[in-house]
Order: C-alpha cells, then structure tokens, then sequence
C-alpha cells in the first residue's frame, strides 16, 4: 500500500513537471517584429502629430485669437481670470510653434532610421548585439517623440477646456 501511494505520489509530481514543461512560455519577439512595432508606433505618432497640428492647435489658437479679441468687451472684474486663462494657452502655442519643425523632422528622421535599420537586418548587414544597440536608440528616440506629441495634445485639451468654459 505504501509502494502504490508513494508511485501514484511521484506520478502526480512528474505529471505535474512535464505539464508545466509543456506549457506555453511567452515567446520573446524576433527583432524583425520588435522592428514592425516600433515603426508602427513611430507611423502612428506621424499621424497623431499632423492630426494633433490640424485641429488641436489651430482650435485652441483660434478659441485664443477670439477670447483675445472680445476682452474689451468682458467685465472688468472677469478680465483678470480670462487674461491668466489666455496667458497659459499663449505660452503652450507658443512652445508648440518653436518646437514643431524640430519634432516634425524627429519623426521624419526616426521612420527613416527604423527604414536603414529594417534593410540593413532583412540583409544580414548587422548582427543581433549592432541591432540590439542601434533599436534600443531608436526606442529611446521614438519614445521621446512619443511623449512630446502627449505632452502637448494633455497641454491644449486642458487649455482648450479652460478657453471653452469662458465662453
């Protein structure tokens, strides 16, 4: 009795090792599709950036230019509160237009370095280290971009909410 406890015990165990064995492990991405996601990130953000240039910065300038031109016509008491308003949105358009050629070009540039890097590895020009160095730079520079188009699209929507509530 003891044997047949003690097999069915070390059965259990080995079944429970060739099932965990067994079991899917997350597979690490190969570089090429790390490559695809980054380029698809770095492809969206280009969107998001024209999309972002187009309607959230030429609304939230236009919501200025308009409150801007009717604060001859606000009480006085009320002046204060739409002139801080309109400061804030003043400072964040103007930080956008001295930084939007420059972000324009870094996202132009990151698509094409992610282009040289996608050719040189479908044509076994770099090894896996050379690839893992140049993608962790590219990540690094496509996440920076990334969180600048953010940082400007929080900025405005907030601005944009404030400039509106004055209406």
């Amino acid at each position: 009795m003891k044997t047949l406890v003690k097999t069915a015990f070390i059965l259990i165990v080995f079944s429970m090792f060739a099932f965990i064995g067994c079991t899917n492990k997350p597979s690490t991405p190969s570089p090429t599709e790390r490559l695809a996601n980054l380029q698809q990130q770095v492809d969206n953000d280009i969107v998001a950036y024209q999309n972002f240039e187009a309607n959230d910065f030429e609304n939230l300038r236009t919501s200025f230019i308009r409150i801007d031109s009717e604060l001859g016509s606000i009480a006085p008491q009320e002046v204060q509160s739409y002139y801080e308003k309109l400061n804030l949105a003043q400072a964040y358009l103007q930080q956008f237009l001295e930084v939007k050629t420059s972000l324009k070009n870094k996202l132009d540039y990151s698509k094409k370095q992610l282009t040289d890097l996608q050719y040189d590895l479908e044509n076994a020009m770099i090894n896996d280290s050379l690839f893992s160095v140049y993608f962790e730079r590219e990540t690094i520079a496509a996440d920076t971009l990334h969180n600048q188009i953010l940082y400007f699209k929080d900025r405005f929507g907030s601005c944009q909410k404030e400039l509106d509530a004055l209406k």
